[in-house]
């Protein structure tokens, strides 16, 4: 999460890498740019026509903080939590849209949510691919050198 939060903020690009020197930076800060403009390709057209509720965003956060990839080999128990935690989100998500949107039928907006979600997560790996190409490459050059 850190660094899905710092690609914002271009003046602090040392926190990728380990020389800070200004080539390496501008290097980074391309990689950034780069990788902005794709996850905005994926996830823009979502959040320019979605037109997501306050309650929405906090469960898509919510969301978010409780996906685990079953791959990252936490323990069982660990993963039951995480799906019964975003199953009562989605269970609250369905109430907040019969109850509160008074929708009868949500399965357009619900299926936004998720959606968006997933381009979210999508968004994610592709940063980690991004950084652990520039860092291969970083340390293929250091190795020629």
């Amino acid at each position: 999460m850190t660094t899905l939060t710092t690609i914002f903020d271009m003046r602090n690009l040392e926190f990728f890498s380990e020389t800070e020197t200004p080539r390496s930076c501008k290097e980074i800060g391309g990689l950034i740019e780069r990788f902005h403009a794709q996850a905005w390709r994926m996830v823009g057209p979502i959040l320019t026509t979605a037109h997501f509720t306050d309650t929405e965003y906090a469960i898509l956060f919510a969301l978010l903080v409780w996906h685990i990839d079953p791959d990252d080999n936490f323990p069982e128990h660990i993963l039951t939590m995480c799906y019964s935690l975003r199953r009562c989100l989605f269970d609250a998500l369905g109430s907040y849209y019969r109850d509160e949107l008074r929708l009868a039928d949500y399965s357009v907006r619900l299926g936004n949510v998720a959606m968006f979600e997933h381009a979210i997560q999508e968004t994610a790996l592709l940063l980690c691919k991004s950084l652990q190409t520039h860092h291969l490459t970083v340390l293929i050059n250091e190795g020629m050198s």
